[in-house]
């Protein structure tokens, strides 16, 4: 058996064309995926809010991927952040946003085409504003919308172009957040404390891709450069070639399965240059040393 392998000869260079034929269909694939389908964006890029909440004892993330389903955020990312007993929770938009679809259903009954126009948060004595437009009875949408059990004190302003005014002492984002932990804790049996709720804007997001991007073009400029300099200047062009070709077809894969891209992909994409220029290397060393001998 030894005897075997140590004779074996595999003639690689046989199949060239067979796996450049592969190569190509992966390559167009991907190129066509990526043109049609486009990447699937994470929050990492696109923005959205993150909630990390303290279970007191070890919880299943299954159950918790249920009840966020039940309450509308079925698109949210759920994973242990340190501990089995702390989670994180990511999802796109954020609480205002759900606050705002909520508030809207209930003008539906309270007061027909009446719609939030817009909201902001306040600093002072009053934590949000809200601006409600096409009602009659400001008072009335007051006591019905934000009771002071739960918003606290409330006020509402002069009529604006838009609408009417109501200043909140509490956030308009309350009741989803309580409702949301509320559920957590009955459907997991454990006491949930929320201990950090952020919301990344879409600008950050596009900041981060941004980022990730040059970061990227970054790296295939220094392996070309590293290349040429190590080797030939036409080692560098295919290096950067190999590189492309495997960093297109990963990333197609992506784009085919519409799987969600975020930072923890782009830190695998970069482990895929690696190894890559790793091999590129070892074959354009044995290159070089038939060079020599040839």
């Amino acid at each position: 058996m030894s005897e075997k392998l140590s004779n074996l000869n595999i003639n690689f260079m046989g199949q060239r064309k067979t796996a450049a034929t592969l190569s190509a269909i992966f390559l167009l694939a991907s190129l066509v995926a990526l043109l049609v389908n486009g990447l699937n964006l994470g929050l990492d890029f696109t923005g959205g809010t993150q909630v990390r909440l303290d279970f007191q004892r070890s919880v299943n993330l299954d159950t918790v991927r249920g009840v966020m389903a039940e309450q509308g955020f079925s698109d949210s990312v759920v994973v242990y952040y340190g501990s089995e007993s702390e989670v994180l929770i990511r999802f796109q938009g954020s609480m205002e946003e759900i606050a705002v679809v909520a508030i809207n259903a209930d003008l539906e009954e309270l007061a027909p085409g009446a719609r939030v126009q817009s909201t902001a948060s306040q600093a002072g004595a009053y934590q949000s504003e809200i601006v409600i437009s096409d009602i009659e009875d400001a008072n009335a949408v007051a006591e019905a919308l934000f009771p002071r059990a739960i918003y606290g004190a409330v006020e509402v302003g002069g009529r604006r172009e838009e609408g009417t005014l109501f200043r909140l002492q509490g956030n308009i984002a309350d009741p989803v957040t309580d409702s949301l932990i509320a559920a957590l804790a009955e459907a997991t049996d454990r006491q949930v404390q929320l201990q950090d709720l952020s919301y990344v804007g879409s600008q950050v997001g596009d900041e981060m891709a941004e980022n990730a991007v040059i970061g990227l073009l970054t790296a295939l400029a220094l392996v070309m450069m590293y290349v040429a300099l190590r080797f030939q200047y036409k080692f560098a062009v295919g290096a950067v070639a190999a590189l492309i070709h495997d960093v297109l077809i990963v990333v197609g894969v992506f784009a085919i399965f519409q799987m969600d891209v975020d930072l923890t992909v782009f830190a695998a994409v970069l482990a895929v240059i690696g190894y890559s220029l790793n091999d590129t290397i070892v074959v354009s060393d044995r290159i070089r040393e038939n060079f020599r001998k040839i």
